[in-house]
């Protein structure tokens, strides 16, 4: 109806909140994080990618790869889909334009949405990129035994660490 994803309607909505955010008196503009949790994963990487004002971004249970989840495993949501960006590129590298911004990934061993296989390989070329970029330190991971959830092994030190916690 509208001539564009859901995806980026939803990034749009999410500007629209972080204004609401940013305005309110006690909040620091300049240390802005975002994370969320598969859907969630999905737009703190997008809302990362087209709103500078968050310094760091948790991806929690979406590192794949998109032929994986989207071809083998046939496991996406509608606000997964960007049509075209498949063949020039898959979510690693899209996860990697994150850098040299702090990025943390969360990767559930026993994902059945995410399987740990594909998000491993999700996770080394990301790894790959930011190390080629000069900025290793930016990015790790959380790599649980657990399902397709929130590890919460690394979430406070890693925004206290990069967003300053006072």
């Amino acid at each position: 109806m509208l001539g564009t994803t859901t995806i980026a309607i939803n990034v749009r909505h999410g500007q629209a909140a972080t204004d609401v955010v940013c305005a309110q008196p006690g909040v620091d503009a300049d240390r802005l994080g975002v994370m969320g949790l598969s859907g969630g994963g999905t737009m703190t990487l997008w809302m990362t990618l087209c709103d500078e004002r968050f310094k760091a971004a948790e991806i929690i249970c979406y590192s794949d790869l998109w032929h994986v989840f989207g071809y083998r495993d046939i496991n996406y949501c509608g606000m997964q889909v960007a049509p075209g960006l498949f063949k020039l590129l898959d979510l690693p590298d899209v996860q990697a334009l994150i850098a040299p911004r702090p990025l943390l990934v969360d990767i559930g061993a026993h994902d059945s949405c995410f399987t740990a296989d594909s998000s491993m390989a999700c996770y080394r070329r990301v790894r790959e990129i930011y190390d080629i970029a000069g900025c290793p330190e930016n990015f790790e991971a959380d790599i649980f035994h657990g399902p397709h959830a929130w590890g919460a092994h690394k979430s406070y030190d890693f925004f206290a660490r990069h967003l300053g916690d006072e």
